[in-house]
């Protein structure tokens, strides 16, 4: 721990080691990758998503968040995804779908919650996720599937 000029103990920053990429810029680094043609690339303001995918008429918003795959899924990300959808929906005049990238645990609740906003969630398992996997389910819910149910986790083995 360091200390602020008031003295106040201030962690430091969680850092991977040299040359070890998180799970986080790996996933939405294989996402930009794989989408690099639809993504829009200008920031949307203070609150900016990781992606923003457009494809014909659609506008996609995607969120990647990763950490301890025991822990539940951040209480605040139900509100940060629809803070991100509706500053991308405002930006760009267009309907937004919020797609949740994650590897927390989701309970019912958290998933009620989130298909009720309309927010798609996309589980993803540990360091070894498939990109491909993943990126074909984006694309089924950037393309609107409408075989997708609103209210449930896809997998992304």
């Amino acid at each position: 721990m360091s200390k602020d000029p008031s003295g106040v103990p201030i962690a430091e920053p969680v850092t991977s080691g040299p040359g070890i990429v998180r799970l986080h810029e790996r996933v939405s680094g294989d996402l930009r990758k794989n989408f690099r043609e639809v993504l829009i690339e200008e920031r949307v303001g203070e609150f900016t998503p990781d992606l923003v995918i457009r494809h014909g008429g659609h506008v996609t918003v995607v969120e990647v968040k990763t950490g301890d795959p025991t822990m539940p899924l951040p209480s605040s990300a139900n509100v940060q995804m629809l803070i991100l959808k509706d500053g991308v929906r405002k930006w760009l005049g267009e309907e937004v779908v919020p797609v949740l990238v994650t590897n927390y645990r989701i309970d019912e609740a958290d998933q009620k919650e989130m298909a009720d906003s309309g927010i798609k969630i996309i589980a993803i398992q540990g360091l070894n996720y498939d990109s491909k996997s993943l990126s074909k389910k984006v694309s089924e819910i950037v393309e609107v599937n409408p075989s997708l149910s609103s209210n449930s986790i896809l997998e992304s083995e």
